[in-house]
């Protein structure tokens, strides 16, 4: 398994979660509908990770959740490679220094 995978694996399950919770609650269509397109990208393989893309073809070995100074978890994989999923911006991956 890729870190590619895995992060699509995660983020695949979450938004699935969160189309169910949409629908159990009425929500308004529109919301609906761009939650089934987010999940039908996921699907897809498409994924829109932002900072070092390179490292998401590398094998997936170990993860460990970590806290920032700000408070905001994060993941850091293979002991190498921090990924950010509740970024300001987005998803955000780079190598650890």
């Amino acid at each position: 398994m890729t870190i590619r995978e895995y992060i699509l694996e995660g983020a695949l399950k979450s938004a699935e979660t969160r189309l169910d919770d949409l629908i159990k609650l009425n929500a308004p269509r529109v919301i609906i509908d761009g939650q089934q397109e987010y999940v039908n990208k996921l699907k897809a393989g498409e994924l829109n990770i932002g900072g070092d893309t390179s490292v998401l073809d590398e094998e997936f070995v170990s993860r460990e959740m970590k806290k920032g100074r700000g408070g905001k978890a994060y993941i850091v994989i293979n002991e190498n490679v921090n990924f950010f999923p509740n970024a300001r911006y987005g998803m955000y991956i780079r190598r650890a220094e």
